[in-house]
C-alpha cells in the first residue's frame, strides 16, 4: 500500500502507516544482510583491525594503515597478515570473562601459503589455553590438554574457506561447507576458563611460531555451540564476495 493511502488530512503520516512502513524497512535488513548475533564477538574489531567495514577499496587503506601493527594491512576482502605480522593483546580486550565453556568460533580466511601456523592463539604465560592451528591437511584445535583434536580438513587449496568449530563441555566439533562436511571428536576434559592474565595472539601461537599468511575476513565468537550447525547463516557479506578480490594478493 502507498504511504499516500493512509495520510491524514493535515498531511501526516498516520501511525499506523509508520507502524507499517517501519516493519517494512525492518523486514528489508533482516532478510537482505545475515547478521551475526548482537552477543557475537567479533575479534577482528576488539584487536582493533577493523576500522570500516564498508571501506570499499580493493586496496590497503591508506587512512588506518599507518596504525596498523607490523605485517597487517586492510583489504575490502579482510585483515591480511603476512609472515612477519605481530598482533597480540590482553586476553581481557577480546574475550570477555563470562563467555562459558559452550561457544562457536566463526572463521573466513583465504591463505597463501601451506604451513603449520596457528590461526590464534591463547596463553597464559608460556602454556597454551587454547588454539586453532591449521596445518597443510587438518585443522587441530587446542582446549588446554596435552593433546589436540585434529580434523581431516585442508584449508591451504588456494580457494577461501568458511567454517565453524563447536565447543561443548568435552566436545569440540567442525562445521564445513555450510554443514555439508561435519567432524567430531571428544576431549578429556572441558575448556579451561581463560586466565585474566592471558594472551591473545593471532596469526601464531607465539612471537617466535610460524606465522599464518593470507586473508582472515572473519573470526567471530558466538557464547552458543548450536550455532556451530548453521554458521553459515552468519557468514559476513565480506566474506561471500571475498572470491571477487582473489587478485589483491601478489607476490
Amino acid at each position: 500500500m502507498h504511504l499516500g493511502a493512509e495520510r491524514t488530512r493535515r498531511g501526516r503520516i498516520s501511525p499506523a502507516a509508520q507502524t507499517k512502513a517501519l516493519l517494512f524497512i525492518a523486514t528489508c535488513i533482516a532478510v537482505g544482510v545475515a547478521q551475526v548475533p548482537k552477543q557475537a564477538i567479533d575479534v577482528l574489531q576488539q584487536l582493533g583491525l577493523v576500522k570500516d567495514v564498508q571501506e570499499p577499496s580493493e586496496t590497503a587503506v591508506p587512512s588506518t594503515s599507518s596504525l596498523l601493527p607490523q605485517g597487517v594491512r586492510l583489504t575490502a576482502s579482510g585483515v591480511v597478515l603476512s609472515d612477519d605480522a605481530h598482533v597480540e593483546s590482553p586476553i581481557t580486550q577480546v574475550i570477555p570473562p563470562n563467555l562459558g565453556h559452550q561457544f562457536t568460533l566463526l572463521v573466513g580466511l583465504y591463505s597463501y601459503r601451506v604451513s603449520n601456523a596457528f590461526l590464534f592463539s591463547v596463553r597464559n604465560k608460556s602454556r597454551l589455553q587454547f588454539g586453532v592451528q591449521l596445518l597443510p591437511r587438518k585443522v587441530a584445535v587446542y582446549t588446554g590438554g596435552k593433546q589436540p583434536v585434529y580434523f581431516g580438513y585442508c584449508v591451504h587449496n588456494e580457494q577461501w574457506h568458511s567454517f565453524a568449530i563447536g565447543i561443548r563441555d568435552k566436545t569440540v566439533s567442525m562445521f564445513a561447507e555450510c554443514g555439508n562436511k561435519y567432524f567430531s571428536r571428544e576431549v578429556l576434559s572441558e575448556v579451561e576458563t581463560f586466565d585474566s592474565e592471558g594472551v591473545f595472539t593471532l596469526g601464531r601461537m607465539n612471537s617466535h611460531s610460524v606465522g599464518f599468511e593470507g586473508v582472515i575476513c572473519q573470526l567471530d565468537i558466538i557464547p552458543s555451540a548450536e550455532a556451530s550447525a548453521y554458521y553459515c547463516k552468519y557468514v559476513k557479506q565480506q566474506c561471500r564476495q571475498a572470491e571477487t578480490y582473489r587478485s589483491l594478493h601478489d607476490h
